[in-house]
């Protein structure tokens, strides 16, 4: 299902979570030298059934992904990773017990960058940054959400994205398998209940960046930026667990994770195994992403495949 876009309002950001301090977990820079990747990381201990985490990061960097990580051995499953729009300093995630109660410990990160020449300020001030997502409000519940955002704007390169589901029942909820970037420039989710009935919508955020930077309104004659995606192969696997990574190659710094589970290789299918990880990780001088996703309740087996994005300036 696609939904109008627009930016996303305060409303629907998660009320009363816990904003923390973070601690950087490694960095990276591009070809050019110009630009810096930096992920951070938060660990908060497992004293709650149903969790929302807004990671922040230093003033001087920009939010433009992030991830999740839950441990295995626990009922707890992903329900949220996108970005704070109103600051673009905070990437926020949530997760839940399903079916029955299951304390559990929370890893969020969050993808930050920087670009050598042009400060916070600037890149705020002509929008050299931005995040669009759709509208709750133009949606229709259902059990099984799917949903799409593109960037509205020309001039514009898709480098990450995330997405919120909306439950409201804690009991049932819904769960995310699906957040990744398509090759049409969108970036797609999916959730679904899961044994027990609840329709609920789904917020899809899409994260981009002004392609040319040799623009005289901004002063810089820095040079444009290069895309680069990257998507794994599906791992199938017929018992409970599935890992999947992606690695992205030298000289592009990673901004944006995806992870998609379906039950059918050629096309996006509702699974019964969904996702508990997906989250950056140091690759020698780069990075990667790492997804994982279980069954739950019952016994079922699915496809899960790892998303890159990265980027790089070209001079």
């Amino acid at each position: 299902m696609k939904f109008k876009k627009s930016i996303l309002c305060g409303a629907i950001m998660a009320m009363g979570m816990q904003a923390n301090a973070a601690e950087v977990v490694y960095s990276s820079v591009d070809a050019s030298g110009l630009i810096e990747m930096r992920v951070w990381k938060e660990t908060k201990g497992g004293n709650q059934h149903n969790r929302d985490v807004k990671i922040n990061i230093h003033e001087d960097w920009v939010v433009v992904g992030g991830g999740v990580d839950l441990d295995i051995n626990t009922a707890a499953l992903i329900t949220a990773s996108y970005p704070d729009v109103n600051t673009q300093q905070s990437w926020i995630v949530s997760t839940k017990d399903h079916g029955y109660p299951s304390r559990h410990d929370l890893t969020a990160y969050a993808i930050g960058i920087k670009i050598k020449g042009i400060s916070r300020s600037e890149i705020r001030e002509h929008n050299i940054i931005k995040t669009w997502c759709g509208s709750e409000q133009s949606q229709t519940a259902s059990q099984n959400p799917n949903s799409s955002t593109d960037i509205p704007e020309s001039g514009y390169l898709m480098i990450g994205g995330g997405a919120r589901s909306n439950w409201t029942d804690v009991r049932a909820g819904h769960l995310m398998y699906a957040s990744f970037p398509n090759s049409y420039g969108k970036w797609v989710a999916a959730t679904k209940d899961h044994g027990y009935y609840e329709r609920a919508t789904l917020t899809t955020c899409v994260v981009g960046i002004r392609k040319d930077l040799a623009n005289a309104a901004l002063g810089h004659n820095l040079g444009h930026i290069e895309t680069y995606q990257r998507i794994g192969d599906f791992n199938y696997h017929p018992s409970s667990r599935i890992e999947s990574t992606v690695n992205m190659p030298n000289g592009y710094v990673l901004t944006g994770v995806g992870a998609e589970v379906s039950s059918n290789k050629r096309y996006l299918a509702k699974p019964d195994v969904l996702l508990y990880s997906m989250h950056p990780q140091q690759h020698g001088n780069s990075s990667k992403v790492v997804s994982k996703a279980k069954d739950h309740m019952y016994g079922a087996s699915a496809y899960l495949r790892s998303y890159a994005i990265g980027m790089k300036l070209v001079k």
